[in-house]
């Protein structure tokens, strides 16, 4: 979703879209026409071939964002928490897009799922504040 000043791959729960606002969704098209059906949005047509579409200007005090798996550790804070309860996303401007636990990639209400020691976390944040926040977090990167 992109709207000023911000652009995030998955928007906060609850965001409002507002007039502008683009919203990329990746769907089956027969799931997206369903979507689309008296929703009140508008599908733009398909970029003429060759066309390469820019992204919308985005001021992001944070700079540009990177998406990352970390490794929750033992000793993280997240351990036994929710992403919600610690608040990643207002502490850190980290957005927890999902959770790979025991082999199963966990991507519905990942915001009020308690983190465990082991899980692999899917995490946005900004790039520059990467090491500062894997630090604070203690979770190790996966090098994927």
């Amino acid at each position: 979703m992109s709207g000023d000043p911000y652009e995030w791959a998955t928007p906060r729960s609850g965001a409002l879209l507002q007039a502008g606002d683009r919203l990329i969704l990746r769907s089956r098209a027969e799931n997206l026409s369903e979507l689309l059906q008296g929703s009140g949005l508008d599908r733009l047509p398909p970029p003429a071939e060759g066309t390469r579409v820019p992204s919308p200007p985005v001021a992001d005090p944070q700079g540009p964002l990177t998406t990352t798996e970390v490794v929750v550790t033992s000793s993280s804070p997240l351990v036994g928490s929710t992403a919600r309860e610690l608040a990643l996303r207002d502490r850190y401007h980290a957005q927890l897009i999902g959770i790979a636990r025991q082999g199963a990639f966990l991507t519905r209400q990942v915001a009020e799922t308690p983190i465990r020691s082991g899980d692999v976390l899917l995490v946005q944040l900004p790039e520059r504040r990467t090491e500062e926040v894997f630090r604070s977090l203690r979770v190790l990167p996966t090098g994927v």
